[in-house]
């Protein structure tokens, strides 16, 4: 993946990490650094923040640190805070899934603050519609005390690169561990995610079928993403157009039913800022696009997408919203510009 900014590292290829060189199993790093806590006491330390303000005092506080390949102060965390080694996330990932996931990509962010890693499932591939969709484990953690460690479904449409992270939507694909001492690798719950996690690539194929089954033309799409998006503004009017561009001529779309509206949706928060494709953005603005569609609210939004297209009723009353609102938007443009030309 390139969306990346400075701070953030990469390692890519079809091939087991724990074979980089110079590395084994116990001290194995993604080549993104080690990490440990250290104690702030009331001897005169504290944490660097990062920027330029100094050491500041935490009594009674602990701080995450990456240790090599230099040390980076991290994040202020609680005492019963463990450290758990990003060795220690590809292993749990294996004790899960063995020999049928394989790591594709992995990556660190804001100097290792957070970490992700992508595994291929040897078993997740499914024809959708036609479409050709590949299943893949996203592990995360952080090292500065901001999330758990977090193992999650991810579905990758191939003809596109359009990603839809489903442990947003269900319990049962989704298993996370604090970092904490007594937390340990628990895998209580192991083997309801396993199963979960096919039940959920098995429904998104049903799911799919049935959004491909339910028509929809490009001005309904339209008056849908605006409602769903309440497009009052020129910014999420712009958004709502670029949903409906796509639904009609995204790769691997045909304007045709609801099927065809979801990737419009899933393209624009995938592969889309402010409008405009990623093409000549900054790396820091397509490493913000990759976090909100993967992490944050552009992950939601495309998972609320998919729950809000499946009902019909919801659907209807949408469309009805965004027309509305597209008729006031679209009045109040003509005033502004009495020879404005509707393109819609």
């Amino acid at each position: 993946m390139s969306n990346i900014d400075p701070n953030t590292e990469t390692i890519e290829g079809n091939r087991n990490p724990l074979d980089a060189p110079g590395t084994d199993e116990e001290d194995f790093s993604f080549g993104f650094g080690r990490f440990d806590t250290s104690t702030m006491v009331g001897r005169g330390g504290g944490f660097n923040s990062g920027k330029e303000l100094g050491w500041l005092p935490f009594p009674d506080s602990f701080a995450t640190f990456r240790v090599s390949p230099e040390v980076i102060p991290l994040g202020l965390v609680g005492k019963k805070y463990r450290v758990v080694q990003n060795a220690e996330v590809f292993s749990g990932m294996q004790s899960i899934f063995g020999g049928k996931a394989e790591i594709v990509t992995a990556g660190s962010l804001y100097n290792g603050r957070k970490i992700w890693f992508l595994a291929k499932l040897g078993e997740g591939q499914r024809s959708i519609n036609g479409d050709i969709h590949e299943h893949y484990l996203l592990a995360t953690s952080s090292h500065d005390g901001t999330s758990k460690v977090v193992f999650m479904l991810v579905s990758v449409r191939v003809v596109c690169g359009n990603s839809l992270v489903y442990a947003l939507r269900s319990g049962t694909s989704v298993l996370a561990f604090p970092h904490t001492q007594n937390s340990g690798w628990k895998m209580g719950n192991v083997s309801k995610f396993y199963d979960g996690v096919f039940g959920d690539i098995d429904a998104e194929v049903l799911i799919g079928e049935e959004l491909a089954s339910k028509g929809c033309s490009y001005e309904n799409a339209y008056e849908w993403a605006a409602g769903w998006l309440e497009a009052k503004s020129t910014r999420s009017q712009n958004m709502a157009r670029n949903i409906a561009l796509q639904f009609k001529r995204g790769a691997g779309n045909n304007g045709e039913n609801r099927y065809d509206l979801l990737q419009g949706v899933t393209d624009h928060f995938t592969h889309f800022g402010k409008d405009k494709e990623q093409i000549g953005m900054s790396r820091a603005e397509r490493t913000r696009i990759f976090i909100s569609s993967t992490f944050d609210t552009g992950a939601k939004k495309k998972t609320d997408a998919m729950e809000r297209l499946q009902d019909d009723d919801q659907f209807e009353k949408m469309v009805a919203v965004g027309r509305e609102i597209n008729r006031v938007y679209l009045d109040s443009e003509k005033a502004e510009s009495p020879n404005l030309i509707s393109l819609v």
